[in-house]
C-alpha cells in the first residue's frame, strides 16, 4: 500500500489506495470489527441526515449547503480564524472552490475577512456573529434531534465512554 505526504488533518494514506484495497477485499477477508464499520456507516448517513435536517430547520430550508456548513463549523472551531488555503485543506475543497463557497457567506454576513498579522499578503476568514449565532442554532437543533433518535435506546455509560474514545479518532478529519 503506498501512502502519501499527510497534510492538515487528513491521515497520511491515499484515498484512491484505501478505495482500491476495500474494493479488493471479499468477504472473508475483511478485517476483524467490519460490522463495526457497517455500523459507524449507518451511522454516519443517519447523522449527515440529522444535520441536513437542522439546517434546513434553522435556515429557511436549505439557504446553506453542506460544504458551508462545514465551513461554519470549521471556523467555529478556531479563535483566530484561518486563511483560505487553510480551510480549503480543512473542509477537502480547492483554493478556488473555497474562496467562492467563503465569498457567498460573507455576502449573508456569516463569515467576514481580515489581513493576516504575520503575512499582510494573506486574508483570514472568521465567523461573524451573526455566522457563530447560526452555528449554534444548528448545532442545538441537531443535538435535539439526536436525542430524540436515540431515547429509549441503550445508553449506557460503557456505550457513551466507548464512543467518546472513538469519536477522539474520528476528530482528526475535523
Amino acid at each position: 500500500m503506498s501512502s502519501t505526504a499527510s497534510t492538515a488533518g487528513t491521515p497520511n494514506r491515499c484515498l484512491y489506495d484505501l478505495d482500491r484495497d476495500l474494493e479488493a477485499m471479499t468477504a472473508v477477508d475483511r478485517p476483524q470489527g467490519y460490522d463495526l464499520v457497517d455500523a459507524l456507516e449507518t451511522l454516519a448517513f443517519g447523522l449527515v441526515a440529522i444535520t441536513s435536517r437542522a439546517v434546513a430547520e434553522e435556515t429557511s430550508h436549505g439557504q446553506l449547503t453542506l460544504q458551508q456548513w462545514r465551513v461554519l463549523v470549521v471556523l467555529g472551531a478556531v479563535d483566530d480564524g484561518l486563511r483560505v488555503s487553510e480551510l480549503s485543506g480543512r473542509i477537502g475543497a480547492s483554493g478556488p472552490s473555497t474562496s467562492r463557497i467563503a465569498r457567498r457567506l460573507e455576502i449573508r454576513n456569516l463569515v467576514a475577512t481580515s489581513v493576516d498579522p504575520a503575512d499582510g499578503r494573506a486574508i483570514r476568514l472568521h465567523l461573524t456573529p451573526t455566522g457563530l449565532a447560526l452555528r449554534e442554532r444548528i448545532i442545538l437543533r441537531r443535538r435535539a434531534l439526536i436525542e430524540v433518535t436515540i431515547a429509549g435506546g441503550d445508553a449506557s455509560p460503557d456505550l457513551a465512554h466507548r464512543l467518546a474514545a472513538m469519536a477522539r479518532e474520528f476528530d482528526r478529519w475535523t
